[in-house]
């Protein structure tokens, strides 16, 4: 019963709707309030409605045409998004090398589980939290066997995260039912639901449990990797002052990432807030609001498995790692 909202299966779709017009590149030559002059890439020169809004001349935009009209609908930005990846590239091998570059196929690596399996099953009514958990499983081993090789240290990190992502999963599912949270109000999820007819619940908890992943892997990672390092230590560490140890650097890790989790949250929330600060209701009715509570939620709940994931890891950690007595 329990799980019975979030599971929603979904009939099948199409896979690609009809497309109305077709999509030009052209540079802004004048501007004339709501119509604006524009050179296209073949050196055609029409006028376009503009839907946007801070435009200058020079500026190179995307024009709809529809039947014979032209409608300046946004700015080019792919460019930029070019220059900025290859920047990002570029930092990357420099100061991570080899394991830097590992990272990033890695990634590569998730999206692509994510576009060719998450995305294609939950468009064709796959079971949504099944599917999604079964994508980030997948993800996960790809990514930290790719990135830190077979070994005990991967073998915590993934331990640890799998647990504390399952404790989230029952969390979510079980509070946002309770509190009676739609996943409607994120607009995404609304119109997700309404075109491909599966559980805006359901996409709100997939999104707690991907947005969660994130803090999970640098944590788990972390701490096994700290085992690791304290098991060199001469004479080697009983596994009680290895666990003590290791929760020291731990215990850091914790604070300062359940603050990020928190900033971070808050800054997607940020309009929500300045809404909040105008609003006349009571503190409490604020709190109670949905959109409010669903934050909330999402917070708590990333910062409990990131907080449970650090023993836990560590724990699993001293394990794999500490050296035992071969007995006779």
């Amino acid at each position: 019963m329990l799980l019975s909202t979030a599971l929603a299966q979904s009939p099948d779709i199409p896979e690609h709707s009809s497309s109305i017009g077709s999509y030009l590149q052209g540079t802004v030559e004048r501007l004339r309030g709501e119509t604006a002059t524009v050179t296209l890439e073949g050196g055609e020169i029409i006028d376009a409605q503009v839907l946007t809004s801070n435009l200058k001349v020079g500026q190179e935009v995307v024009i709809w045409k529809v039947g014979q009209r032209y409608i300046l609908e946004d700015t080019v930005r792919y460019p930029h998004l070019t220059q900025l990846f290859v920047l990002f590239l570029l930092v990357t091998v420099l100061f991570g090398r080899g394991k830097g570059m590992r990272a990033i196929i890695g990634t590569l690596l998730s999206l692509l589980v994510l576009f060719t399996f998450i995305i294609p099953q939950l468009t064709h009514g796959a079971n949504i939290l099944i599917t999604t958990l079964g994508g980030i499983f997948g993800i996960l081993v790809l990514t930290l066997y790719f990135v830190h090789g077979i070994n005990p240290k991967t073998h915590a990190a993934l331990i640890g995260t799998t647990l504390s992502l399952l404790l989230g999963l029952l969390l979510t599912v079980h509070y946002s039912q309770a509190m009676g949270i739609s996943g409607n109000l994120e607009e995404a999820n609304y119109v997700s639901s309404t075109f491909f007819n599966f559980s805006a619940l359901g996409g709100y908890i997939t999104a707690v449990l991907l947005g969660t992943l994130g803090a999970l892997n640098d944590v788990t990672v972390t701490q096994a990797s700290v085992v690791q390092s304290l098991t060199l230590h001469q004479p080697p560490l009983a596994p009680r002052d290895l666990y003590r140890r290791a929760m020291d650097v731990g215990l850091d890790h914790m604070g300062s990432l359940v603050n990020v989790l928190v900033l971070a949250y808050a800054a997607s929330a940020l309009p929500l807030m300045l809404l909040w600060s105008r609003d006349p209701s009571p503190l409490w009715q604020k709190l109670n609001m949905e959109g409010f509570a669903s934050e909330i939620l999402h917070i708590l709940i990333g910062s409990i498995c990131v907080l449970v994931a650090v023993p836990l890891t560590t724990w699993v950690a001293v394990w794999l790692f500490h050296p035992r007595k071969k007995t006779p």
